[in-house]
């Protein structure tokens, strides 16, 4: 079973409803939704976790609220999550009048020495295998095991409310052994939308990112087998960072 855990901000609240029934009704296999609402502004990193711990699935695939799943999502996103896997979908913007994509294509997520997300042109829809390895990751949706999740601890808890989510998970995957995965016969369609007024997202997100990078650049993450500076040379030729780069991460500049 999928375990679908939606973190629900207040302003997000009207959309809940028209998500939940769609992921129902494009999903064939067995799946429960938890979904919990940040009444004490806590943020999605503890909502997060206090769904997992609820949770009866194998699986876990995290979404935001305003988000729309093609059909069949569950049976394909669970036969690539493997135990070390992350998987992601292909991304589309929604439009919420139509409850529809406009066929955006947004994938591959490639990061830059600051460990910023970047998109570069990538290889035509027809070029694609069905699995294809991704550097980065966006944090709208993604499925991980849960017993996985648990391994790393679940959401960082420290590194903010819900900055850096997905390179969080990027970086516990790619180094650790295990492999981040774009099912490009999945696509979920997601709302994108300014940041808050009055939040200066920029800087905890920042915050959010010099943190994991000092985490992971100085070999202090959970099951560490690789730096850096590898998961950059996998990726290239899209990116090719100098050495010192890792170094830069290093002392958080």
């Amino acid at each position: 079973m999928v375990s679908v855990v939606i973190p629900v901000a207040e302003a997000d609240e009207i959309w809940i409803l028209k998500t939940e029934e769609s992921i129902r009704d494009t999903a064939v296999g067995p799946i429960e939704i938890l979904d919990d609402r940040d009444m004490n502004h806590k943020g999605h990193r503890v909502l997060m976790n206090n769904m997992a711990k609820r949770a009866k699935g194998k699986y876990l695939l995290r979404i935001d609220t305003h988000c729309t799943m093609s059909p069949g999502w569950d049976a394909r996103m669970k036969a690539s999550c493997g135990e070390k896997i992350v998987v992601a979908p292909m991304v589309d913007s929604l439009n919420t009048t139509t409850w529809r994509g406009s066929s955006i294509d947004m994938g591959l997520i490639i990061l830059d020495d600051k460990m910023d997300n970047t998109y570069p042109p990538w290889k035509s829809l027809a070029q694609r295998e069905i699995e294809e390895p991704t550097m980065g990751l966006g944090g709208c949706c993604y499925m991980i095991q849960k017993d996985h999740y648990w391994y790393h601890e679940g959401c960082d808890e420290e590194l903010g409310i819900r900055e850096a989510g997905g390179l969080e998970w990027a970086l516990k995957a790619w180094l650790t052994g295990g492999q981040v995965l774009i099912r490009t016969d999945v696509v979920c369609c997601h709302l994108f939308r300014a940041p808050e007024i009055g939040v200066n997202n920029a800087v905890k997100d920042r915050d959010a990112t010099l943190m994991l990078a000092q985490k992971w650049a100085t070999g202090m993450g959970k099951g560490q087998v690789y730096g850096l500076y590898w998961l950059a040379r996998k990726f290239e030729p899209w990116l090719n960072w100098d050495k010192k780069s890792e170094l830069t991460l290093t002392k958080g500049k």
